[in-house]
């Protein structure tokens, strides 16, 4: 067998060993593929997950590849709707700084933005908050 044969015989075997790994490490993480037993896990059954691993593969061929898997699931997103000049939360008016205040206490939440013929400033503004606290958000 020739040295170039051997080396991308090598590379596959890599490719194998990595893919196995991965599929090992990914079971219970929502690809049908493991048994469901994942980190995740809460009384409604849509725990956070958040998860940061290194694993490094060596083949035969002294090939050495590392992975770094980071996986943060957002498990909350909350609906704000902006119409003219006022904020509503749950079917209430609420001011900007309750409900900031109010969606801080909230662990790992995503908001989604509703404009309702919203004015600019209104929702500048809570871009703006929600971009202090560091709060992902969407906008609709």
């Amino acid at each position: 067998m020739s040295k170039k044969k051997k080396v991308v015989g090598g590379s596959v075997l890599a490719l194998i060993v990595l893919g196995a790994a991965l599929l090992s490490k990914c079971s219970g993480f929502g690809l049908g593929i493991g048994v469901g037993n994942g980190d995740a896990s809460s009384d409604d059954g849509n725990g956070v997950l958040e998860t940061e691993e290194n694993v490094s593969i060596k083949t035969t061929d002294s090939i050495i590849i590392n992975v770094n898997v980071d996986t943060k699931v957002v498990k909350e997103k909350e609906e704000i709707r902006i119409k003219g000049n006022d904020y509503i939360y749950k079917n209430n008016t609420i001011e900007l700084i309750e409900l900031i205040d109010t969606i801080s206490e909230i662990d790992d939440c995503e908001v989604i933005i509703i404009q309702d013929k919203a004015s600019y400033d209104a929702v500048e503004e809570l871009k703006s908050s929600l971009n202090d606290k560091q709060i992902l958000f969407t906008i609709e």
